[in-house]
């Protein structure tokens, strides 16, 4: 079994040019689908984010019209709620993680960076893409 961190936003909102709030927080596909396929693989997830503070699902994300379908939002919300890590993440500063460069592809397509052993995803698009790579590459 393989340890694996999972860096998350600690942000529940966004605050607007106009001083207003925006409410958000991680994209429930981005997290969901990774979890799922590498929790049943067997493998262990250390959740990490500023501060420890537990990550928020952005709510739009769990929208069915987001999520792709009513089923599809419900699927990522029970996976959501049966991950015990989520509700006990670490200080990303307990990580001790070395410092890497980033690169980045075309907006809301599947973009993947592997780096040793770090493999990243960009966005939602990324995230079945990722979890597909990391049970076949990183993780034999």
């Amino acid at each position: 079994m393989t340890k694996l961190l999972f860096v998350m936003t600690g942000a529940t909102y966004w605050a607007l040019k106009d001083g207003t709030r925006h409410a958000t927080g991680y994209w429930a596909e981005e997290f969901a689908a990774p979890y799922k396929a590498l929790t049943e693989a067997g493998h262990q997830i250390v959740v990490a984010g500023p501060k420890g503070v537990v990550p928020n699902v952005d709510m739009m994300s769990l929208r069915p019209e987001r999520a792709g379908s009513a089923e599809n939002a419900l699927d990522l919300g029970r996976i959501i709620r049966s991950a015990e890590e989520m509700r006990r993440p670490i200080r990303l500063s307990d990580a001790h993680l070395e410092d890497d460069d980033f690169t980045r592809g075309e907006i809301w397509e599947p973009y993947t960076v592997v780096d040793r052993n770090l493999y990243t995803g960009q966005n939602p698009a990324s995230a079945r893409v990722l979890a597909e790579r990391l049970p076949k590459e990183a993780l034999t």
